[in-house]
């Protein structure tokens, strides 16, 4: 469901549904959690209602982050009540975590102990290693891992920096490169109770490396430009860039996340709140010759016209079998969206043109190039 760039008529159309969603929660006779739950499944049966937290209601995305916009928005119009509504589980003191999850999955991880490091795309990946975990594929630790990774770190972040959540058992180690606690005996593992701080502290790391400057400001020398070359399959249409077949890039690990299918997040690219986005203009009707020449004319003047304005600017370039793709580093999507329309309607693009978004929360999420521009292949009408 698209709901933060929907068109004024549909946000509000949904700002009414959810003031009105509320209201009605507010005169059912039911707890206000169980009526929550009930009503919460007419607007969209994605969004999980948690209250392992007392006085607070978590609106969860449980994986399904498409669903994201639409939980922010009944938390923003949630009226002021009893119970305190949230977006996701949000993290909890160490012990009320552990006890949680004994309580509610039965395994007690006090004696637990963790390790976490980076993969490919900036992403964590996180092994509980416990006494009473007798396999790498034992559901149930599987499941108190994860949910004590959600209470000690809350749901958003998890969503956000985590690709995997494993468990082992406590002699287990492996080949991932680990951020070592300040409790750590070993380089292997550290007390559970140390995984907040690890975490956070794994993260300021990751943005130290990072430039400083916003993506926008980074130096647009071509030489220091990435090509992949990519062999997709022929079909009658193609959902996000999957008819790519040649794409330059100022940010390759950036991509290649993208591309692989990976969780993305903007946030784990960029230490300035900067979005990630790109352009897809169907024009496979002309030549490959044609299209090249008129997709870096366009590139030329977007990316003249976002920095002037310091709107943003073009990071890659794509051709696919049918699409052609500029992909845009945006400090504000909302402020830049008017001009990449101006810059595209004046080059005639066509109809079946949008912007869209690498982030995994962002992926229901469209913004017509046109007004009539149709929806995007594999996103719902609306």
């Amino acid at each position: 469901m698209r709901v933060r760039f929907a068109s004024p008529e549909i946000q509000a159309d949904l700002r009414s549904r959810a003031v009105a969603f509320w209201a009605h929660v507010q005169q059912d006779p039911t707890p206000l959690p169980e009526a929550v739950s009930t009503r919460v499944r007419d607007l969209d049966p994605r969004v999980v209602v948690d209250t392992c937290t007392p006085g607070q209601v978590a609106l969860c995305s449980k994986g399904d982050l498409g669903v994201t916009p639409l939980i922010d928005l009944l938390v923003a119009t949630a009226p002021r009540q009893e119970f305190e509504i949230v977006a996701g589980r949000q993290r909890r003191p160490v012990d009320q975590a552990l006890e949680r999850v004994r309580v509610d999955v039965g395994l007690d991880l006090t004696r637990a102990r963790a390790r976490l490091g980076f993969s490919r795309g900036h992403l964590m990946e996180i092994v509980i290693y416990d006494r009473s975990t007798g396999a790498h594929d034992d559901p149930r630790a599987l499941e108190a891992a994860n949910y004590l990774c959600e209470l000690l770190l809350s749901e958003r972040t998890v969503d956000r920096w985590v690709s995997d959540v494993g468990v082992a058992p406590l002699a287990g180690g492996g080949p991932l490169r680990v951020v070592a606690g300040p409790a750590s005996p070993s380089d292997e593992h550290f007390p559970i109770a140390d995984l907040p701080d690890v975490f956070d502290r794994a993260v300021a790391a990751l943005y130290e490396g990072l430039d400083e400057q916003p993506l926008i400001r980074a130096d647009d020398d071509r030489k220091g430009w990435t090509l992949f070359e990519l062999d997709p399959d022929p079909d009658a249409d193609y959902e996000e860039q999957n008819d790519l077949a040649v794409t330059t890039t100022r940010c390759p690990e950036l991509l290649k996340c993208f591309l692989e299918g990976s969780p993305f997040a903007s946030a784990r690219f960029s230490r300035n709140g900067e979005t990630i986005a790109y352009v897809k203009i169907d024009d496979g009707d002309a030549g490959m010759q044609r299209r090249l020449v008129r997709r870096n004319e366009i590139e030329r003047r977007l990316d003249d016209a976002l920095v002037d304005a310091q709107l943003g600017s073009v990071i890659g370039t794509g051709m696919g079998l049918r699409y052609s793709y500029l992909d845009l580093v945006l400090p504000d999507v909302e402020a830049a969206l008017p001009c990449v329309q101006r810059v595209l309607r004046a080059a005639n693009v066509g109809t079946r043109s949008w912007l869209l978004f690498f982030d995994t929360a962002l992926q229901d999420e469209w913004c017509p190039i046109w007004e009539d521009s149709p929806p995007p292949p594999g996103v719902e009408p609306r």
